[in-house]
């Protein structure tokens, strides 16, 4: 643990901090981030809207959050933003630029 922390502490990549602690795990959206906020924000709402794609079947208002969703990632200035939700509502971010 202490090397890991000693790699991030000295600003080594994802996959530098892995080859000194093989047990870190990391996420594609911590991978998206290294490569810069537009590859965060595009995966994030692939993310988002995947989920919500998945949910539908279960869940009686994601349909209306995957429309809300869907019409918001269709305007490009909404798309520019880091989309998340909280109690099922829609929210953007710019992130971090």
């Amino acid at each position: 643990m202490a090397r890991a922390l000693e790699a991030w502490r000295k600003g080594l990549s994802l996959a530098e901090i892995r080859e000194v602690s093989p047990f870190v795990e990391v996420g594609e959206l911590a991978e998206a981030h290294e490569k810069g906020p537009a590859e965060a924000v595009a995966l994030a709402w692939h993310l988002l809207v995947e989920r919500l794609r998945q949910e539908s079947d279960r869940l009686g208002f994601a349909p209306r959050m995957l429309k809300v969703a869907e019409l918001a990632h269709a305007e490009p200035r909404l798309r520019r933003l880091l989309p998340f939700t909280s109690h099922w509502s829609l929210h953007f971010t710019k992130g971090s630029e």
